[in-house]
């Protein structure tokens, strides 16, 4: 058996699940889509195109939520916060108070624009996190479903609900409470997970394939050399 020719099978294969995530969105996941400029009235902070959600979605692969949401602008303002809201049969919260009551959550996974993860679990109060990517304008993360453990109402987590949202800032200061809550998508509802094939949370690793790729390249080259 040709060892070589088998692994480059392999990471071709790996390097075009990949692909499927490539662009707005996941490949099969139900996108949520926001235009440009949606911010909610009582945000009091700089209306910035890198807090302006343009489309997230959120798919569940074998044990992993898949998450992808691209913003209007290029992300970086540390004192902004990206916020995933998970609703995994409690609901235990929600944002009545700017009124948007459809939106519930009972666990949330944070970014800022410097790239500091957070996040805490409201059900056991203990802090999680996600390893969430910011490339450009766009935000990525493979979640194992260890963190976000099914509690409440629902038998499993294909019937989580989420909502994504942004955090925005005035002069460099991030805006306090309620008033520094931006942009949402869904608005004012949550969003279902979207079942996806087993072997998704694969595409984490193509960059990292890649690089690998080059390196026995460039190995052979200098062999024969």
């Amino acid at each position: 058996m040709n060892v070589d020719r088998a692994w480059r099978g392999w990471a071709r294969t790996t390097l075009v699940l990949g692909c499927l995530t490539c662009g707005s969105g996941l490949a099969g996941a139900a996108t949520v889509i926001d235009g440009p400029g949606g911010f909610i009235p009582s945000f009091t902070g700089t209306q910035s195109p890198d807090i302006d959600i343009l489309s997230a979605s959120l798919g569940l692969s074998g044990t992993n939520l898949l998450f992808s949401a691209t913003l209007n602008g290029t992300i970086g303002n540390a004192a902004d916060t990206y916020v995933l809201g998970i609703n995994r049969g409690l609901s235990t919260r929600n944002f009545s108070a700017v009124g948007l009551p459809g939106v519930t959550f009972d666990s949330v996974l944070t970014v800022t624009g410097a790239g500091v993860l957070g996040g805490t679990d409201f059900v056991t109060a203990t802090g999680i996190s996600a390893p969430f990517q910011i490339n450009g304008s766009n935000i990525t993360a493979v979640i194992p479903l260890s963190i976000l453990p099914v509690v409440g109402s629902f038998a499993s987590a294909d019937q989580f609900l989420w909502n994504f949202w942004t955090r925005g800032s005035l002069n460099g200061v991030a805006v306090a409470g309620n008033a520094g809550l931006a942009d949402f998508a869904p608005d004012n509802s949550d969003a279902s997970v979207t079942p996806l094939p087993a072997a998704l949370p694969l595409f984490a690793s193509g960059g990292g394939l890649l690089g690998f790729l080059g390196w026995r390249r460039k190995r052979k080259q200098a062999a024969i050399a």
